[in-house]
């Protein structure tokens, strides 16, 4: 039985017996096909495309849960061939480098004229898959041997060109050696946000990631004017970004499938004028930016106390993720709710606001938020979804007083107001 025919006649197997029996196929490397098979459950939905391919190589459980989706691949792609057409990167005459297939290396060449882009923290190669998709030449380097080779394997594979693989730990006085023979118009790094101190704790912080990028940020400064990184959603913008330096240009808080899936930070040596901020819906490719600075002068309007009729605003996590809660009021007239309840009333959601970076609601009836009310809506609405904004009690301490089920169409907020503790009575806008 060869590698491949092992993992599609197994994959709905347990994986800890095929581990226990693998003196059962000798001729087969049981451990890769078994994190093959678990790679291939959980990119299924995160990279559906690859799922056609059936020799690909998955040699570890981390490297698919920390890829990236096509999705979010795709965006970073649309975002870097941006910067480099933004900047005027000059076309660049094709050379030849090592290209890495397996154990072997046979030259292939670049294209001349593609912009080049340096994945230096390769993993699993979504990221790589999708600049080489959209018009990159790619370096991917991976500190990982077996990863790197797997990778290269799997690229091969699926007819994916104009990449060339690089096997090195990227640490300071490195670079060189690294970018050997590949001159890039832009660097991406997506710097692991696991402990080193062998916990596999996740860390949200810049200096508690690998590679240190303020450690190697002038030595990269010196072979690329343009940095992207990509950080942990739960990264803290101003932190990181006053961290960074002046060199911040753009902050893209990306969302996919109802969550925020992570930060890009661009990063231009030549710059110093300070940073935007992006909400970003991947799926829909819809954007809203905003600047920073404006947002604690920024005079929100404020809720007029009329609800019924008009349409509640629930921004998503992108924009949530963004912190331009006065901003947006401002830049959309819309009505917040209260100071530190993140919530919106208008009459109709403007145009330029692109609904996909939240949900809309018809507003049925709002009430003041009092025992009474809470039983009477309790008997007419036993199942219906609910959600707790500003006030000391959980969307799930709501649920138990109201002892309501999940589900229906109506979706109740309560929430803290100008006008004081209310709950809205909704239903989500369809058109």
């Amino acid at each position: 039985m060869s590698f491949e025919e092992f993992i599609m006649s197994h994959m709905a197997d347990d994986t800890s017996k095929l581990l226990l029996a693998k003196d059962r196929w000798p001729d087969v490397d049981v451990p890769l096909a078994v994190s093959t098979i678990e790679g291939r459950r959980a990119l299924a939905k995160k990279l559906p495309s690859w799922m056609a391919f059936e020799g690909l190589r998955f040699p570890d459980r981390l490297c698919t849960e920390q890829c990236s989706s096509e999705t979010t691949a795709a965006y970073k792609a649309s975002l870097a061939w941006r910067i480099c057409a933004d900047s005027g990167s000059e076309a660049r005459k094709g050379i030849t480098v090592s290209e890495r297939a397996g154990k072997s290396s046979h030259p292939s060449a670049i294209p001349a004229g593609s912009p080049r882009i340096a994945d230096l923290t390769g993993g699993l190669g979504a990221d790589s898959a999708a600049f080489a998709a959209r018009g990159f030449s790619v370096l991917h380097n991976e500190m990982n041997p077996v990863l790197s080779e797997s990778v290269a394997h799997n690229f091969a594979l699926m007819g994916i060109s104009h990449v060339c693989f690089r096997n090195m730990e990227l640490v300071p006085g490195c670079l060189n050696a690294v970018l050997e023979g590949f001159n890039p118009d832009i660097i991406f790094l997506d710097p692991a946000r696991r402990s080193g101190d062998g916990s596999g704790r996740k860390v949200f912080r810049l200096a508690d990631c690998s590679p240190d990028v303020q450690a190697l940020r002038d030595e990269l400064f010196s072979r690329s004017r343009h940095l992207l990184l990509k950080l942990s959603p739960m990264a803290d913008i101003s932190q990181v970004c006053l961290e960074l330096g002046p060199a911040c240009r753009e902050v893209h808080a990306v969302e996919y499938g109802g969550e925020c899936k992570e930060l890009l930070i661009w990063m231009d040596r030549e710059h110093d004028g300070g940073y935007t901020i992006s909400a970003v819906d991947a799926l829909a490719d819809s954007r809203l930016s905003f600047d920073p600075r404006a947002e604690k002068e920024a005079a929100w309007l404020p809720f007029t106390g009329q609800a019924e009729g008009r349409i509640l605003f629930e921004p998503g996590k992108a924009l949530m993720k963004t912190g331009m809660y006065r901003s947006l009021s401002r830049a959309y007239s819309l009505e917040k709710l209260d100071r530190n309840t993140h919530l919106y009333i208008c009459d109709s959601l403007p145009e330029t606001l692109p609904a996909t970076l939240g949900k809309c609601f018809v507003v049925k009836e709002a009430v003041k938020f009092s025992g009474q009310a809470i039983k009477d809506l309790a008997r007419r609405y036993p199942r219906c979804e609910l959600t707790s904004r500003n006030l000391p009690l959980s969307s799930d301490d709501l649920r138990k007083r109201m002892g309501a089920g999940s589900g229906g169409d109506v979706h109740i907020f309560a929430a803290m107001t100008s006008a004081g503790k209310m709950l809205f009575v909704t239903e989500h806008k369809t058109t």
